[in-house]
Parts: C-alpha cells; structure tokens; sequence
C-alpha cells in the first residue's frame, strides 16, 4: 500500500509518503518526506519503492480528488458532510472552492500523476472508486477522529490546526489510538503481527501513514465512504471501529447522517456508505495476492 499526505510548501520537504506492505505473518511501513519539486519526489518514491514494479494494491491520497482525477474548484460534497455540526470544530477539510484547499487540491492531481509514473497500481475493486486505478481520498484528521470516543475527543489542538498530531497521540480514558489503529490494521490484514514502528515524530510521516491504512481499507472493501458519484469520496475506516458517545451510540456515524439531511438541497447525490462486512475476508483483495505471489503485497 502507498499512503500520500499531499504537501506544497516550497522551502520544505512537508509531502510525507508511506509504503506498507505484509507478509504472511507480519506488518511493517516505512516512511519519507520530500520536497515540492518533482525531482525530490520522484527520488524518495523510488527510494520507498526500492525498484519492485509490481503492483501497489491501493493508494490513499491526504488530498482533494474528484473522479477521474480531474481538476475542478468547485465546492464539494464530501466537504460539506465532513464541515458541519460537531464535525465543524473537530478538523474539518479545506474546501476545494477558495485559499489552501484551493491549492491542495492541485497538488494532489500533480501528486497522483507523477505517482501513476513511478508506480503500477492495481486496477480498482472497491465500491465508490474514482479511478480505473486503486485510488482513495483519504483525510488523516477524520480518519484518526471518527475511531476516536466522543468523552475522548480534544477540544481543540495544542498547535493550530494540527488535528492529524493531537488524535495521533491521544490516550484518552477509553481511547488510545495507537491500540486502536493496531486493531483496526490486525483485523483488516487477517491478525497478522505489527512489525511497523508506531512511534514516528513528524507530522508528515504520520500523516503519510494514516494514508496507507486507508488504502489498506481500499483494498480489503471496509470502509465508509462519504461524498458523492459526481464530486469524490472521502474513505474513513469501516464502521464497526468507530468510537462512541456516553449512549453507547457511534456519535460520528450520527452526525453524518444529521448532515446528509442538511446538505441534501445543494448536493441531492449526497450519500455515506458503509463499505464491506463486519469481519475479515478471505476472498478479500487483501488476502488474494498472498496465495498467488511470492512478494510482500504492498
């Protein structure tokens, strides 16, 4: 699996990448940053990569992307269902229509791109694909949230607009997200061991990771996805992970279905899909590649 956290900044390296991959037995990742140029890029996804053509199973790109990969400004309905209510002060997305989402939402298209030359990705199997390729929106800062318990959740980041960071190391009195995200991975991957180091410092990287665990729902069929055929699907993990409020409820799931309703007059297509069963499959494309090939599926 490749994990993509889009970033732009001219002076630093800030798009972190991800390649995770498994063995029969085991988990593992490995993590880098590069720099906007495309040299830069292009040298620490081959770098990750290590030369192996064959295909990665599925990507997840912390970036706005519309079907077929096309550039477009308007506003979204992914953004919109992810904006409001609780979810209003709680990470929301930049939208695609005006500032920073603005620009993200490019550099993901020029991201992607230059990916799809560096690397073959499978050919797409899951519901709500965007591409003919294995390619997913993911959003690190929701993604980590929603698995997150409603008595857990920070009030705010203790740095500005660093959501992805505050979620990433919560140990709250039922949450503790690392235990959670173990879980989530041991039952998306058939419970194998976790060899991947958890403890990783840089915002990007985490990011980056968190990407690649999206894929990683991609290619097994569980996830939820929100959004619409016409504007994109942003992919959160599948439902039976999601955290809780004080009623036992899944508050985020709730939420979601509180905003369908109220997007429901600009976005008539507006939808939240749960993705996939309850348990792990073996017919799932996550289990498929480890009795047909040699190599570590990534």
């Amino acid at each position: 699996m490749l994990g993509i956290d889009v970033g732009y900044s001219e002076r630093r390296a800030t798009t972190g990448l991800c390649v995770l991959a498994w063995g029969p037995r085991d988990v593992t990742w490995t993590v880098a940053r590069a720099r906007r140029d495309e040299a830069d890029r292009r040298t620490a996804l081959q770098r990750l990569l290590g030369g192996d053509r064959s295909p990665v199973l599925a990507v997840g790109v912390d970036g706005p992307l519309r079907p077929a990969l096309v550039y477009d400004t308007s506003y979204r309905c992914g953004d919109a269902l992810l904006a409001r209510g609780r979810f209003a002060k709680r990470g929301k997305p930049g939208q695609t229509s005006s500032g920073g989402g603005r620009r993200l939402h490019a550099e993901a298209c020029r991201l992607v791109a230059l990916m799809l030359e560096e690397a073959t990705v499978a050919t797409a199997c899951h519901a709500c694909a965007i591409s003919d390729r294995a390619i997913g929106e993911a959003f690190p800062n929701l993604f980590l949230g929603v698995l997150c318990d409603d008595r857990d959740y920070p009030d705010r980041p203790r740095k500005a607009r660093q959501w992805t960071d505050e979620l990433y190391e919560l140990q709250g009195p039922t949450t503790s997200m690392r235990r959670r995200l173990t879980t989530l991975l041991r039952a998306l991957t058939g419970k194998r061991k976790i060899d991947g180091e958890w403890d990783i410092a840089d915002h990007d990287e985490r990011a980056a990771l968190v990407c690649a665990l999206t894929a990683v729902c991609l290619a097994a069929g569980r996830f939820v996805a929100a959004g619409s055929p016409k504007d994109g699907w942003i992919i959160l993990p599948p439902l039976d992970h999601w955290g809780r409020d004080a009623r036992g409820e899944r508050w985020a799931w709730r939420e979601l279905q509180n905003n369908l309703v109220s997007v429901a007059a600009d976005f008539p297509d507006a939808a939240v899909a749960p993705v996939g069963a309850a348990g792990f499959s073996e017919t799932s494309l996550v289990s498929r590649p480890l009795r047909h090939r040699a190599r570590r599926p990534r």
